[in-house]
């Protein structure tokens, strides 16, 4: 009887593991998946066709809340609500409040029922259900969209159902965001080709590789006689245009943006001004060897400028008294244009990357021409977009977790197995820079109790930023040690520049970065650290960081005794 049990509670045990992989599957997928949806009603239909049908939710509808009208909307569905295409039967439209859904929608909380029929909320659709599971789609904080799922069993949907619908609800909610993000730039680039700015592609050198339609307009040459000229060769001679030229050079080898208005000589001798910004693009391996100067003809209002301060002296020498007038209006148009340059920061980079690339891909015949260079631009706009996304992402996690918004899992973790874990996912990037992760495991290094997906993204985050700020062929050493009150320090070090002491106090603080971070061009926003920072507080720990400039730094994360397991405890 006894050997009967057991056979029986394996089954069990096999089916629940093998239940878990699949939900663990579909999560993988839907998370690659989100990579090639483009808006959101694909993206509400993929969730209830694809994602909640293959967890086995055999009647799932995806509700948007129109915020003027305080509904909620059916937009998406799956089973007997989807008959065939996008059709949904019974389209039902149930104000915020009212019903269960519209009860989760007010309060913004999730709920499993397990018996619809003993709860009066309940409305009826195309099917007579017993259980009921919804959770809401939210957006900083306000109700977006609702995904409810129903079924005709009762005590159908457990707590485990629950924490996965929260999640592709979670994952739902940030595609939500990138897609309002690129729907943004698809609008400034059409505003861009509707006032034809000049774009214009440069190597590290300033070998112009392409340009777009208003550059040849500009020049009056043909796309192919530009490719292959030296930048510098549209311009102007004379002294004013060398001091120019190495102000541009100076600036630009540091990895700054330059703006600034530029003279340019067409093949009439006919001298154009633009105002132009060139922006460093960061190459694959983190190298500026690409520059993307986009340009704007203000010949006209160069030309009106010199008019009117003809004109202006004139009226003066006359006794007119408009210089107060005219000193307000110069007033002006400085204080905008540093407004624009202000705000613009810390797109600028990317975004003028995917415009001036798309742009030329857009406009030209190059996927013909030159195929392999328009897979790289498109390398060059995905790596933007990519890089437009993890920033965003980024301060969402950092505003969640200051928020307390998320909560941190209280993960039984074997320290040595992720840390040998997160070795394994940094040491490739390690080895392109020949930069040696010191890290022996320990045979009786205790079990913590963490958020197991923080810790890999604590770990990975700081051996990235030790690689980022190391010298090739230099040594990374990752040190686990138990101190006597059998709490654990975690100890990465590196024999890099360093940190100088000034800039300790700040460097957890979001968008802080040294000086001389800046000015090398050294990827990244400045978010790493303060996600970190963020991410040990919330799992109650801390971390300290030790530094001597010209000797390297070490980051210690400290976990407390009362989140060490000993080998005769659990997790809670």
């Amino acid at each position: 009887m006894n050997r009967i049990r057991d056979e029986v509670r394996l089954k069990l045990h096999i089916d629940e593991l093998e239940a878990r992989q699949r939900e663990l599957s579909v999560l993988k997928d839907f998370a690659i998946s989100l990579m090639t949806i483009l808006n959101v009603e694909d993206l509400f239909w993929h969730v209830a066709r694809e994602v909640a049908a293959r967890l086995d939710f055999t009647d799932c509808v995806i509700y948007r809340h129109d915020s003027e009208a305080d509904h909620l909307v059916q937009v998406a569905a799956s089973g007997d609500k989807n008959p065939t295409d996008t059709i949904i039967e019974n389209p039902l439209t149930i104000p915020v409040g009212k019903g269960i859904t519209g009860t989760v929608a007010k309060t913004k909380r999730s709920v499993v029922i397990n018996d619809v029929s003993e709860d009066d909320r309940y409305i009826r659709d195309v099917m007579d259900a017993r259980s009921e599971i919804c959770v809401p789609i939210l957006i900083d904080g306000e109700v977006y969209g609702v995904i409810d799922c129903e079924d005709q069993l009762p005590e159908r949907f457990d707590s485990t159902h629950l924490e996965i619908l929260t999640t592709v609800a979670s994952l739902t909610s940030s595609k939500i965001a990138q897609c309002a993000i690129m729907e943004s730039y698809v609008r400034q680039a059409e505003i861009i080709r509707q006032v034809s700015e000049v774009v214009i592609i440069s190597d590290g050198d300033g070998k112009i590789i392409d340009c777009n339609p208003a550059t040849e307009e500009a020049t009056k040459l043909a796309a192919r006689h530009i490719i292959g000229l030296n930048i510098f060769d549209l311009t102007s001679r004379g002294s004013e245009t060398n001091t120019l030229r190495s102000e541009i050079i100076r600036q630009i080898g540091d990895g700054k943006i330059w703006s600034g208005r530029v003279p340019i000589i067409d093949t009439d001798d006919v001298k154009k001004y633009f105002d132009v910004s060139i922006t460093p693009v960061p190459s694959a391996d983190g190298s500026d060897d690409m520059f993307v100067s986009v340009g704007r003809d203000v010949t006209k209002q160069m030309h009106a400028e010199e008019t009117l301060k003809e004109r202006n002296q004139v009226l003066q020498d006359m006794g007119f008294e408009l210089r107060d007038a005219l000193e307000q209006s110069r007033i002006a148009q400085r204080t905008q244009s540093a407004f624009l340059a202000n705000v613009s920061h810390e797109l600028r980079t990317p975004l003028n990357a995917i415009v001036g690339f798309s742009d030329i891909m857009r406009t030209t015949d190059l996927l013909e021409r030159d195929p392999q260079k328009a897979i790289e631009y498109n390398q060059y706009i995905h790596s933007a977009g990519q890089h437009l996304t993890s920033l965003v992402n980024d301060i969402l996690d950092i505003s969640s977790l200051a928020a307390n918004e998320s909560d941190a899992h209280r993960d039984d973790i074997d320290l040595n197995t992720v840390l040998e874990t997160c070795w394994t996912l940094t040491n490739h990037k390690a080895r392109k820079k020949h930069i040696e992760i010191d890290f022996q495991a320990h045979d009786h290094t205790p079990h913590i109790i963490f958020d197991e997906r923080h810790f890999k993204q604590i770990i990975t985050n700081l051996v990235d930023n030790e690689i980022k700020f190391s010298a090739e062929h230099s040594t990374i050493t990752l040190h686990v040690a138990t101190n006597d009150d059998q709490s654990i320090e975690i100890s990465i070090s590196d024999k890099g520049r360093g940190i100088e002491e000034s800039q300790l106090e700040s460097i957890f603080t979001a968008f802080s970065r040294a000086d001389w971070v800046r000015s090398q061009g050294v990827e990244g926003a400045g978010l790493g650290l303060a996600l970190v920072s963020e991410m040990i507080s919330t799992n109650g720990c801390e971390i300290g960081v030790a530094s001597e400039v010209g000797k390297g730094s070490t980051f210690t994360l400290y976990i407390p005794s009362d989140r060490v397991i000993q080998q005769s405890q659990s997790a809670p």
